[in-house]
């Protein structure tokens, strides 16, 4: 704004908008560089006239005004008389970016060599100085100042910072959603740049902090604009450039937080928990063993990580760690809050008495230290005695904690609304639904006038929605469906979209209550349509689109919809779209382990698929040529073992002979590298963020395969890892039986039912079953028989049960497992004419000791037949792709603990003395260390070790076998949780992992070292059978419990004996263990305990 008038505005503003003289120095300091000039002439040019006309008092008034402006706006000059750099910085705090960047550029010979640091150090004087107004003026700076090593990283870097920071302060206001957004798109813009100027400067390793400072920009531009996984992505990308080449442990521990922070919040638990443990590392080279407030952050923050991850001892010893930090270091307030997570913990774990004693001491502390919070600790322990059913004590914490909450204006806030929720649910509980709904109804209100109007409308819809699921009666649906009417028109005219959606599918049961199915119907499809135009809407944006509540929608749809026949086509195809959806994720998600995880969270819309499928196939339109158990059968295998299957697909294989050298070699290294960083991502050392570096593998391996296609064709798609089609696994079963016959039984488990496959070797048609059992019973009955095996706590009688004695198994009752007997009877009757027995199981069933159920006629069916174990149908190509050969090296690994008799341990070596191999050698004894193990296992075709194992039933990259640290044995009776103080006896599945190598037969005489339990729903096989399958060994023979040592001994002198005698391996360990059970001088090893722990995975043969 420059012209005449411009400076009698000036004035104007200045007379009448300052009130003091303070408030009249800083509005002349706003004014901009450009019309200071104009200012200036108009004081002095007034000034005269006023004095001309007589009114001295207004030409005193000028002319001082004139004096000031003058004097406030001089530069100030030095020693030589030239402006003074300091002068120049202060001047430009006052100014906004582009006059700020004009004084700077207006003096270049002020500026000093390298000028961003040093005005760092003088604006750090500053104070009252906003973060807005100090990154401007850098960011001027390092603009005006294009000579200077890394100027425009940190131009571009700053600029984009005080974008940031303008957006969060209006953010703060509330105001400017427009703006708000251009201004950090406008950032995500300069920091891309500086990431580029970066690069481009060619000075990354000699400006560290320059460089991570631009990257951590970039990162939190995305983040800010939605897009989190492109954010975690960046600061992936700085760690793999710059942190070998900056050692500022202060920095990189800064770094591993939030990148575990962020890993965490998208859901990536192991790769989050991987940099949680290195910022703790990090924060004990720093400040050694005392306690520090950032543990207190780590902990709790990891914590929370092992909770979602399901790892819940870990993560109530990461509460109790905080809890006891923090009260070292007298933060009373963050003690109560490790306290109750640690109590949460305990309550998820059924360890409810435990959590209620936590919950009850928080708040005492809180009242013995006049916490002004106190009603917040009263709500978490009512939570907590209303899910144990005390209603009435729940009812008076709830109270109590409402009263404190309404003492006068100053005590309340929107706590409010849950303690009231949680009044609703006990008079809910108790049956008393109207005082319920008169509850629930308070807290919508009360969520309203703290404008939290998801809050209410969202509790208030789903306790009409468990109103409606305890009384299906017209009346009631009648009586309410006004008001459930009204509560989502409300949701609608506020434009919530959560709120819209849960009051709709509260909306839609209460019409179907009424029969009114039409209406229900449309109501349905809207919200599906609604949520399609907000993913789109999204999808259209910055941030990454998502299919979350179009998938919700529609499943809602299909469940509600279960039984209107009219409806059936479509919930097929409503199903069939969220099917493609998650196929879609799976593909596009380059890590296995993340593969996997996604084909867990997947489970529920192919369960829904093969449901309807099984009971009314006959009523669908065929997708082709195949038969209905044909298509599921295809269907079932698409989502199970993605981890393992694309692990295999990369291993090891018969390389074709007329495929050309080049070509093969090409293979050998790209296969190579990209095993290394799988390899990583199986242990959660790489994150979403290093999918570019997966792409560009994956892409450049394809090329080669694609020119390998025209030589060998079949070798190309075993390389791709697709999931196996029903024909292939017939033409496998057909071409690698034994003469005695085989059936294989594939398992789909899902949450409401199980779904067995059945084929056989000699053509039987494909049969599909049913089985109503779901993931949660067959977990919990496995868990039972490891417990009444191993000993442990009686899951149903709360009973502490001694490890089961050798010489009385037939003490303990194992009858429960009859309730298992349904897995079986798809094929009972197949069983008289097939001796062999392929098990693919899924989930929870990978923990069944199939060998050990007992068949409808009561024999159990490692009785009548040998069980084997396949880890998914699709590794069967993997698996049997290697012709058999006996092994030719055989080693046997020993290591017994400090309590025990060596020879049980350490002399197994005398077993292998009949097999069929060449040569024996043997790692024993103090010699047998984790590392000198890992070496001869990697060397040898046939492994047997016997020691001692651990199985961490929170985290199956903790199992492990021990071994001596190379001068004295481990100790059996070591405390499981302390696992690192006896890290140095352990070789785990992490250590198995890295090496990537081991035998192609492997026997484990270890306790439970065939255990292994489902980290995510999408997991199969874990633990140390897995690892081992990954890394290169084609069978493995291993316990699923503790075993006795006399009796495991002689079982597998008997397996070697007789595969000396040429025998294959599954009828060498059948035999074995029929020769163990019918031994009629010791009849306690007819007993399965003894005869049935032992479990051949992968290659029968």
């Amino acid at each position: 704004m420059t012209g005449p008038g411009v400076g009698e505005t000036l004035i104007e503003f200045l007379v009448t908008r300052s009130t003091d003289y303070e408030t009249l120095l800083s509005n002349l300091d706003r004014l901009g560089e450009t019309v200071r000039p104009y200012l200036l002439a108009t004081l002095r040019e007034q000034a005269g006239a006023a004095a001309g006309a007589g009114r001295p008092a207004e030409a005193e008034l000028l002319e001082f005004l004139a004096r000031q402006a003058s004097k406030r706006w001089q530069i100030k000059v030095n020693d030589q008389g030239r402006p003074d750099f300091a002068a120049l910085v202060d001047r430009a705090v006052r100014l906004d970016l582009l006059d700020a960047f004009l004084v700077f550029r207006a003096q270049p010979d002020v500026l000093p060599d390298d000028p961003v640091p040093v005005a760092q150090k003088l604006l750090g004087h500053y104070k009252g100085l906003t973060m807005h107004q100090r990154s401007a003026v850098l960011a001027a700076l390092a603009m005006a100042a294009p000579d200077s090593p890394m100027s425009a990283v940190r131009a571009r870097t700053w600029w984009a910072f005080s974008l940031m920071e303008r957006a969060r302060g209006e953010e703060r206001m509330g105001r400017a959603d427009v703006d708000r957004m251009r201004d950090r798109r406008h950032a995500l813009f300069h920091a891309g740049r500086a990431v580029v100027a970066l690069h481009g400067s060619g000075r990354v390793g000699e400006h560290p902090e320059a460089a991570y400072w631009a990257y951590s920009m970039l990162a939190q531009a995305h983040r800010s604009l939605g897009d989190l996984r492109q954010g975690l992505k960046v600061l992936l990308d700085c760690q793999r450039e710059l942190r070998h080449l900056d050692d500022d442990g202060q920095r990189w521990l800064e770094f591993d937080r939030i990148v575990a922070i962020e890993m965490s919040a998208q859901g990536h638990h192991r790769g989050a928990l991987h940099y949680f443990d290195r910022a703790l590392d990090g924060l004990r080279d720093l400040s050694g063993d005392r306690p520090h407030p950032l543990q207190l952050d780590l902990l709790i923050e990891r914590g929370k990580t092992h909770l979602h991850h399901g790892t819940l001892n870990a993560a109530s010893a990461d509460f109790q760690q905080a809890a006891e930090t923090a009260e070292a270091l007298g933060q009373i307030p963050t003690v109560l809050r490790a306290r109750a997570l640690r109590a949460s913990a305990l309550q998820t774990r059924g360890r409810n008495r435990e959590a209620l004693r936590v919950f009850q001491e928080n708040l005492a502390t809180a009242l013995r230290g006049g916490i002004l919070m106190s009603h917040t600790f009263r709500c978490a322990l009512a939570q907590q005695l209303c899910f144990m059913g005390y209603l009435d004590e729940a009812e008076e914490q709830y109270l109590e904690a409402l009263a404190e909450l309404r003492q006068d204006s100053s005590t309340r806030s929107v706590n409010e609304v849950g303690c009231l929720a949680g009044l609703g649910r006990v008079a809910e509980d108790r049956g008393d639904h109207d005082q319920a709904m008169a509850w629930y109804e308070e807290s919508n209100r009360t969520s309203l006038a703290y404008r939290r109007t998801i809050d209410g409308t969202v509790l208030l819809a789903n306790a009409l929605e468990r109103r409606f699921a305890r009384d299906s009666s017209r009346a009631t649906a009648q009586e309410l469906l006004p008001r459930v009417t009204e509560l989502h028109r409300e949701a609608r005219e506020r434009g919530s979209s959560v709120g819209e959606f849960v009051t709709g599918r509260a909306l839609i049961v209460c019409l179907t209550r009424l029969d009114r199915w039409a209406e229900a119907a449309e109501l349905s499809r809207r919200l599906i349509a609604e949520a399609d135009e907000r993913t789109a809407d999204i999808g259209h944006g910055v941030g990454e689109a998502t299919d979350d509540d179009s998938v919700k929608e529609r499943m809602a749809f299909v469940k509600i919809f279960a039984d209107r026949p009219e409806l059936l086509g479509e919930r097929f195809a409503l199903l069939q779209w969220c099917r493609d959806v998650a196929l879609r994720r799976i593909v596009r998600t380059p890590w296995p382990v993340l593969r996997a995880e996604s084909g867990g969270r997947a489970l529920t819309e192919y369960e829904g698929l093969l449901d309807l499928l099984h009971g009314h196939g006959d009523q669908l339109p065929p997708p082709d040529d195949r038969s209905v158990p044909e298509w599921c059968f295809d269907l079932h295998e698409e989502v199970k073992a993605r981890d393992l299957l694309a692990d295999l697909a990369l291993g090891p294989l018969p390389e074709p002979p007329s495929v050309p050298q080049r070509l093969i070699a090409d293979e050998r290294r790209h296969l190579a590298a990209l095993r290394r960083d799988l390899t990583r991502s199986a242990l959660g050392a790489l994150g979403p963020a290093s999918e570019e570096a997966a792409e560009q593998l994956t892409s450049q391996l394809s090329a080669v395969h694609t020119a390998i296609g025209e030589h060998a064709p079949e070798y190309t798609r075993l390389r791709q890892g697709a999931p196996a089609r029903l024909n292939e696994v017939r033409t496998l079963l057909t071409r690698h039986a034994p003469p005695e016959g085989m059936l294989l039984a594939s398992y789909f488990c899902g949450n409401g039912a199980t779904y067995c496959f059945v084929l056989t070797s000699d053509g039987e048609p494909l049969r599909m079953r049913r089985i109503p059992l779901g993931r949660d019973r067959i977990e919990a009955l496995s868990r039972r028989l490891r417990t009444v095996f191993n000993g442990g706590r009686d899951p149903d009688s709360g009973v502490l049960l001694r490890p089961l004695p050798a010489r009385r198994p037939d003490k303990r009752d194992t009858s429960f497992l009859t309730e298992l007997t349904p897995l079986l009877e798809p094929f009972a009757d197949l069983l008289a004419e097939r001796q062999l027995v392929a098990v693919s199981a899924h989930g929870p069933l990978s923990g069944v000791p199939f060998g050990a159920l007992p068949l409808p006629s009561g024999t159990l069916l490692g009785e009548s037949n040998a069980v084997v174990s396949v880890p998914g149908v699709s590794s069967l190509r993997y698996l049997l792709a290697h012709p058999v050969t006996p092994p030719r090296a055989a080693v046997a690994v020993g290591c017994a603990g400090r309590e025990d008799d060596t020879g049980l341990f350490e002399e197994d070596d005398a077993l292998l003395g009949e097999g069929p191999w060449r040569s024996v050698s043997r790692v024993a004894g103090l010699a047998a260390t984790p590392a000198a193990v890992r070496t001869a296992l990697g060397q040898a075709d046939l492994a047997h070790v016997t020691c001692h194992g651990f199985t961490d039933t929170d985290d199956p990259l903790e199992a492990a076998l021990l071994f001596s640290d190379g001068r004295e044995r481990p100790s059996r009776n070591w405390e499981p949780h302390n696992v690192p103080a006896h890290a140095r006896y352990l070789l785990r599945v992490r250590d198995v992992t890295v090496a990537d190598a081991a035998p192609q037969r492997l026997v484990l005489r270890a306790c439970s070292a065939g255990w292994g339990e489902a980290d995510h729903p999408g997991a199969d096989l874990t633990g140390l059978t897995w690892a081992f399958l990954r890394s290169g060994s084609r069978s493995v023979i291993a316990p699923r419990w503790d075993v006795n040592q006399q009796s495991s001994r002689e079982l597998l002198a008997a397996y070697y004996r007789r595969l000396g005698r040429g025998e294959p391996a599954w009828r060498a360990l059948w035999e074995a263990q029929r020769e163990l059970a019918g031994d009629p001088s010791r009849p306690w090893l007819g007993h399965v305990f003894h005869w049935g722990a032992f479990t051949l995975t992968g290659d029968w043969r």
